[in-house]
């Protein structure tokens, strides 16, 4: 009677064969997780920056409903970091309140809180100038930065 061979286990050739084709996919795979910190970071301040423009366009229509846009500057929050946590909830963020000189009106500088990176990576917030020049609120930075 003619005994049958069957196979125990992998050769070693195979081991090999799935190691590297293992060792290929690490290598495409491990260079698109690096950067996974500094998206994240940078997607959470660009939320943060469009809550800002949401929140000051609200404020700047009830403002014009009620009636009170005199009250504020031109309709919109002042450069206090007490105006931009009254229109939005913003929680871990830093501010800083930049004081204009001159023509220059102040500003408020947000940041992310423990932030390595904030020094590059930051929100402007600048108050209305005048009737016609709303308040803008700039990113400062990119996804490489953050």
């Amino acid at each position: 009677m003619k005994k049958i061979n069957a196979q125990k286990g992998f050769t070693l050739i195979e081991l090999v064969v799935v190691l590297v084709i293992l060792g290929i996919l690490a290598a495409v795979a491990v260079p698109k997780f690096i950067n996974i910190t500094a998206d994240a970071r940078f997607a959470s301040i660009k939320g943060a920056l469009g809550g800002l423009q949401s929140a000051m366009s609200t404020n700047y229509a009830e403002e014009l409903i009620d009636g009170t846009e005199s009250t504020t500057p031109f309709g919109y929050p002042e450069a206090t970091q007490a105006s931009i946590e009254g229109i939005m909830s913003i929680e871990g963020y830093t501010f800083a309140v930049v004081t204009g000189t001159g023509t220059n009106p102040d500003t408020v500088t947000i940041t992310q809180t423990g932030s390595a990176t904030a020094a590059a990576c930051f929100i402007t917030y600048t108050p209305a100038a005048d009737k016609d020049t709303p308040a803008t609120a700039v990113l400062t930075g990119s996804a490489t930065v953050c």
